[in-house]
């Protein structure tokens, strides 16, 4: 019963030496066990063939459980179950749980052993009819309750087992084991018994016509083997053949490639010559046109700037006048406050001299010289701040061409800080902000 169901392959080479390491584990030959294992192993892990992984993983855990591995056969044994139980691999899957309950029982975990016993034969009620599994794992529970040294019970499942599995599935450690049962109870009668039997089996299975039989399924694997080896070759040759075929095409593509790529490169090379060349003539006419066309605009410039510094001139001329004007006022506003026998002649004369100092001819012929030369700042302002003043326009004027707030205080006869308290005024309407200056935001205008 220990041994796992076969799956159907075009050689069977791995399946038949995993089931050769499971006859001569049995047969006592580990290192015979151990080799086959191995082989097998190597040829499901070339295929990917996780089923079959599983088969090697459940029959190899007795051997590494006699090396002390008990972790690694526990970790192998787990994954077996999960692959038969994702297969549906259920006979499979009831083995490999009876062996993790075998493996708990030799490390001295009753409770897990118990566990994965009774889960075994919960799945062999569900999925199978024939009571030959059932026979096979009561077998196991006669193990567990022997490690537990509970002998009548032991024996109990023993003989339950026997019963059940009969002589065709015996298990010869189950014989041995019921023998040493009967014989520590000083039974020695049903001990021999049971002693016999297990030798017969035993030299059954080591007899020399089940030797012969395993002779000849090695001697079958071997050839198989061979076969599946030469099938490898075989392949490797046609891959390789097909290999040098496709570099030899690589090889013609890429020289047919190449020449294509150089006689376009040459093309090309050609082409961008003659282009050159052209581009060369084009460039010195365009670089003639561009110095002619940047003398012209020099002297345009040149023209442009004499101009404006001719009308500033006029500008701050107009300015000087204006200036000129309001100090001359000015001095007589003094001579007349000094005087102050005149009476009312006096302020007759004051009330002349301020409708004189507010009079627009100034002011006019300014803004005239001003438009020539800034036309669009009257417009920009009246179109975009309409909420300025005359008075705050005038000044704003002034600012465009750089007079100091000194200048504009004299020359629209006013103290100085009336002139810094029109400019915050001017400041609020514009809605400028602390860190943004009057005077440039002025001269973009």
């Amino acid at each position: 019963m220990g041994g796992f169901k076969k799956y159907d392959r075009p050689d069977g080479v791995a399946y038949t030496m995993n089931s050769l390491g499971s006859i001569y584990y049995t047969l006592g030959e580990k290192e015979m066990a151990a080799s086959y294992y191995d082989q097998s192993s190597e040829i499901f892990l070339k295929r990917n063939d996780s089923l079959g992984l599983a088969v090697y993983y459940a029959n190899v855990n007795k051997i590494l459980l006699e090396e002390g591995k008990d972790d690694l056969a526990r970790t192998q044994l787990k994954k077996a179950v999960r692959i038969f139980e994702k297969y549906h691999s259920y006979e499979n899957e009831i083995i490999a749980i009876m062996f993790l309950g075998d493996l708990e029982i030799h490390a001295g975990n009753t409770a897990f052993a118990r566990e994965y016993l009774d889960r075994a034969y919960k799945k062999s009620k569900d999925y199978f009819k024939n009571k030959i599994f059932q026979g096979h794992i009561l077998l196991h529970y006669g193990h567990l309750y022997k490690d537990q040294k509970q002998t009548d019970k032991a024996i109990e499942y023993y003989h339950k087992g026997i019963n059940i599995a009969g002589d065709a599935h015996i298990d010869q450690i189950a014989l041995k084991q019921l023998s040493d049962l009967y014989i520590a109870q000083k039974k020695y009668e049903k001990g021999n018994y049971y002693l016999a039997k297990y030798y017969q089996v035993s030299d059954s299975l080591k007899g020399a016509t089940v030797k012969s039989e395993i002779e000849g399924i090695r001697w079958n694997s071997e050839i198989k083997e061979q076969k599946y080896k030469n099938q490898l070759l075989n392949i490797q040759y046609e891959i390789e053949k097909q290999k040098r075929l496709n570099q030899t095409k690589t090889s013609i593509i890429i020289i047919f490639a190449v020449v294509g790529a150089i006689v376009v490169v040459s093309l090309l090379y050609r082409n961008k010559k003659r282009a050159f060349y052209i581009s060369e003539l084009e460039k010195k006419g365009l670089l003639e046109k561009i110095k002619s066309d940047e003398k012209i605009k020099k002297m345009h410039q040149e023209k442009y700037e004499y101009e404006l510094d001719k009308k500033n001139q006029e500008l701050v001329a107009i300015n000087v006048l204006l200036l000129s004007k309001n100090q001359f006022l000015a001095e007589i506003e003094k001579v007349l406050e000094h005087n102050k026998n005149i009476g009312e002649i006096e302020n007759e004369l004051k009330k002349a001299i301020r409708k004189l100092n507010i009079q627009e001819k100034g002011w006019e012929q300014f803004k005239s010289a001003f438009e020539k030369v800034h036309p669009l700042f009257f417009k920009t302002i009246q179109t975009e701040y309409p909420q300025l003043s005359k008075t705050e326009i005038r000044i704003c004027s002034y600012i465009k061409i750089n007079m100091s707030n000194q200048e504009i205080a004299a020359l629209l006869n006013i103290e100085y800080r009336s002139v810094i308290v029109a400019r915050s005024r001017i400041r609020k309407k514009l809605n400028l902000k602390q860190n943004e200056e009057l005077d440039e935001l002025i001269k973009l205008w």
